[in-house]
C-alpha cells in the first residue's frame, strides 16, 4: 500500500518504510529509525539534573543508573522524530 502525506506524525505512526522526495526525486528511503540514523540526529536524555544530547542514549541511561544506584529520578529518553529527521535531510539536500 502506498500512502502519501505531509503529516509526518501520521507517516511515522502508519508506515514501515518511508521515502523522502525532493524535487520529484527520492532522496532517501527506509524505516523511521533508519532515517533518524542516516542523519545522525542525536537523542535527548533528560532527568532531574540534566538534559544532554546523546548518540548512545542507552549508555547514558546505564551510567546514570550506576551513579544513582538504581532508578534515575525523572528519566526520559527522547529519540528524534520523523519530522526532525526529515527537516535535517531537507536542509542537507539544500546545501549540496
Amino acid at each position: 500500500m502506498l500512502l502519501t502525506t505531509h503529516d509526518l506524525a501520521e507517516a511515522e505512526r502508519l508506515s514501515g518504510r518511508i521515502a523522502v522526495l525532493v524535487a520529484g526525486r527520492v532522496l532517501t528511503c527506509g524505516s523511521p529509525a533508519e532515517l533518524a540514523r542516516a542523519v545522525q540526529a542525536p537523542s535527548r536524555v533528560r532527568w532531574a539534573e540534566g538534559e544532554p544530547e546523546a548518540d548512545d542514549p542507552s549508555g547514558v541511561a546505564w551510567e546514570l543508573h550506576r551513579r544513582y544506584g538504581g532508578p534515575v529520578p525523572g528519566l526520559e529518553i527522547r529519540r528524534p522524530t520523523l519530522e526532525e529527521s526529515y527537516l535535517d535531510l531537507i536542509e542537507e539536500a539544500r546545501t549540496r
